[in-house]
């Protein structure tokens, strides 16, 4: 089987707040969608090299239709993707997420934490937009 090609994949980025707690959930998140749970039907841009105006990456997110996870509500992802002109077709805040899984983030990256549980949760919606974005494609 062929790889899709790129116009039929779905660009998902995270806040890049990697040393802060919503920030590190907000990229767990992206990583499990691109990985795991939607693997091939995705691809991941990386805020901090498209701040530095990697061209490639402008490109795509002018050209692929993203979803957005963002920390906190600097929305730096989504600031950022909207910028550069790109297609944002659904967004996450972790923030509202926690609130409304009752979670309190702590490490995403412990098992069983409540940080972790909350990058599963956020990364299940995420993969239901990437569904919704291809047309429902199978999963």
């Amino acid at each position: 089987m062929r790889p899709m090609s790129d116009e039929a994949k779905v660009a998902i980025m995270a806040c890049a707040g990697m040393e802060k707690t919503l920030g590190s959930v907000a990229m767990l998140s992206v990583l499990r969608v691109a990985e795991e749970l939607r693997p091939g039907k995705t691809m991941v841009i990386a805020l901090p090299p498209l701040l530095l105006g990697v061209g490639k990456l402008a490109d795509q997110v002018k050209r692929l239709p993203v979803i957005v996870v963002d920390g906190c509500g600097e929305r730096c992802a989504m600031k950022c993707t909207a910028k550069l002109g790109g297609r944002i077709r659904g967004r996450i805040l972790v923030l509202d997420s926690a609130k409304k899984y009752g979670l309190r983030p702590d490490s995403p990256f412990k098992e069983g934490s409540e940080g972790h549980r909350l990058s599963e949760k956020i990364a299940e919606e995420a993969a239901l937009l990437v569904d919704r974005i291809l047309g429902g494609q199978e999963k």
